[in-house]
């Protein structure tokens, strides 16, 4: 059986809110049913974060995936940048954890979709300079590889079957059966070899 190659489409993940919190640990915030609606929008676009050293913050962003979408073989969520560090939750469960700012994060978030609204939380820790998610987000959706039954051809190439003589001259006879094909039979006929004259 022969597979196809699956297929893949995006979905570009713009719609961010963001709030500053006092440090990244045990954020309530991370958590799926979280009220987000009263924060402010952010721009994960940017090639630079809006958060100070010292600062951390909660990034959060909804987007609906379709049945044919969470039947899909597998899906990627990618960053950009997070920086300096980063957890990312996929409605409330850890997907993942960042901490090389100069890396491009991706996680197999797949397990954790479900058909409808699904929310992303990531927290984010800056040390040094301008931090936060940057340089775009997106999910990377892979369709189910689909199996592609083929039939066999005729084998038209060369083939090269080696005999080990014998002693005396005879015939011999090669037969080639396959399932569902016409079986293939050749007679092979040796003669004495005469020694040459000196």
């Amino acid at each position: 059986t022969y597979v196809h190659e699956p297929s893949r489409h995006e979905i570009i993940l713009n719609e961010w809110r963001m709030t500053r919190v006092p440090d990244a640990r045990n954020r309530p915030e991370v958590q799926e049913s979280f009220d987000d609606s009263h924060w402010g929008n952010v721009n994960v676009q940017a090639e630079l974060g809006p958060l100070t050293p010292n600062e951390a913050a909660i990034y959060r962003t909804h987007f609906v995936m379709t049945p044919g979408d969470q039947a899909a073989g597998g899906a990627t969520l990618s960053f950009g940048m997070i920086d300096d560090e980063g957890w990312v939750y996929v409605n409330g469960h850890l997907a993942g954890e960042s901490h090389d700012w100069s890396s491009q994060p991706a996680f197999e978030v797949q397990k954790f979709l479900h058909d409808g609204e699904n929310t992303i939380a990531v927290v984010v820790q800056n040390h040094d300079g301008s931090g936060g998610i940057n340089k775009g987000v997106a999910l990377d959706i892979q369709a189910k590889p689909v199996p592609v039954h083929w039939k066999r051809s005729v084998f038209n190439g060369l083939a090269q079957v080696i005999v080990q003589a014998g002693k005396e001259a005879g015939t011999l006879h090669l037969t080639a059966p396959a399932d569902g094909l016409s079986g293939a039979s050749i007679d092979i006929t040796s003669a004495e070899d005469l020694p040459r004259a000196s």
